[in-house]
Order: structure tokens, then C-alpha cells, then sequence
């Protein structure tokens, strides 16, 4: 029924109406839709809808989609399980999912904090502030720091100098952070 050859402008200004968006909205969807649909067959088959929100997600091809994002998605935008997705509940989902964090932070470090920040129940804020000043001391940008750099971490954080604080209870809360004695941390 929604074919690409049969959605015009006129089916563009009827969806509009129907779901209260502006036409210019409804366009640009249609025009994501077109572009997704490489079949051609006027709804989009699980493996286009795959792409389009790997592609809203700014996920990588070769990445992996988080499986409860597509489960629920594509879900909840086939409404009528026919196991399509057609123009119109492309459109749907679209709007319904233009806020979802997945789709609105495509930062994959920015999304690893939030997560972070959620799981251990820290503000965003504080979350960056931490990872901003573990990163400015990880030199080599591994994504791990040793022993002294903690010690500068935390002496950055706390806004102290060195001679503030024995070394006997840095080593302690060196200690307490590498609970595996590997001798080195990783930001989480």
C-alpha cells in the first residue's frame, strides 16, 4: 500500500495530518525510508531496518547491533507482524525513538560513561570529570594506568598536592582499586 512509487506528496501530507507532524518531517523520513529500502519492495525487511539503525546509531557495519535494541525495535515498529516494516511504521517508530539515547548519543565513549554512570549510580558529570582526569594521565592512551598515575589521578581530583597524603595511604587506596593485584587499572 505505502510502495515508494505510490508515496508522493499527497500520501506525505495525509501521514502528516494523521500522526500530527509537519509535511517537511515526513518528507525526510520517506526519503530515509526510499534509501533504506535496497530491495525495492516498500517496507523494509528485518536486515534494512538493521541498517537503518545502525546507520541512526553511527554503528560501525562490521559492529554488532545491541540485541534489545533490535528485538524491541523492530518489534514494536512491525505493529502489524507481517515481519515488514512499511513506510508508515517506519515513520512511527522514527518519531517515537527520535529522543532514545542510543539514537541521540552516537559518541561510543560518551555512551560507555552514561552506562557507567547508571550502573553505578554516579552523576553523569562526575563520571566525566573522573574520565577526563584518568585520560589525561593515561600517557599512552591504553585505556589503563599503573600505580603512579593513580596516585596523580587521585591527587588531581582531590585537588592536593603529593606531600598531602603518606604514601602509605595512597598505597592503600591503590590497593582497594586493584582488588585483582594485576598492577593496573582500568577506568571502570
Amino acid at each position: 500500500e505505502n510502495s515508494p512509487k505510490r508515496t508522493g506528496f499527497d500520501e506525505c501530507v495525509t501521514l502528516a495530518k494523521r500522526h500530527r507532524m509537519t509535511v517537511a518531517e515526513v518528507k525526510a523520513c520517506y526519503q530515509d525510508f526510499v534509501r533504506l529500502d535496497v530491495q525495492n519492495t516498500g517496507a523494509l525487511t528485518m536486515d534494512e531496518f538493521k541498517q537503518a539503525i545502525k546507520e541512526r546509531c553511527d554503528l560501525p557495519a562490521s559492529k554488532p547491533l545491541p540485541v534489545h535494541l533490535l528485538d524491541t525495535s523492530f518489534a514494536e515498529a512491525d505493529s502489524n507482524s507481517d515481519g515488514m516494516v512499511s513506510f508508515e511504521e517506519f515513520l512511527l517508530w522514527s518519531a517515537n525513538h527520535a529522543f532514545s539515547e542510543e539514537l541521540v548519543v552516537v559518541d561510543p565513549t560518551e555512551r560507555y560513561l552514561r552506562s557507567l554512570s547508571r550502573k553505578y549510580m554516579f552523576g553523569i558529570n562526575e563520571v566525566e570529570k573522573v574520565h577526563k582526569t584518568f585520560m589525561s594521565f593515561d600517557d599512552d592512551r591504553s585505556g589503563i594506568i599503573e600505580e603512579q598515575e593513580f596516585r596523580l589521578c587521585l591527587a588531581s581530583l582531590w585537588a592536593i598536592n603529593m606531600e598531602d597524603i603518606s604514601a602509605l595511604r595512597m598505597r592503600q587506596f591503590w590497593l582497594e582499586a586493584d582488588k585483582a593485584r594485576a598492577g593496573k587499572l582500568t577506568f571502570e
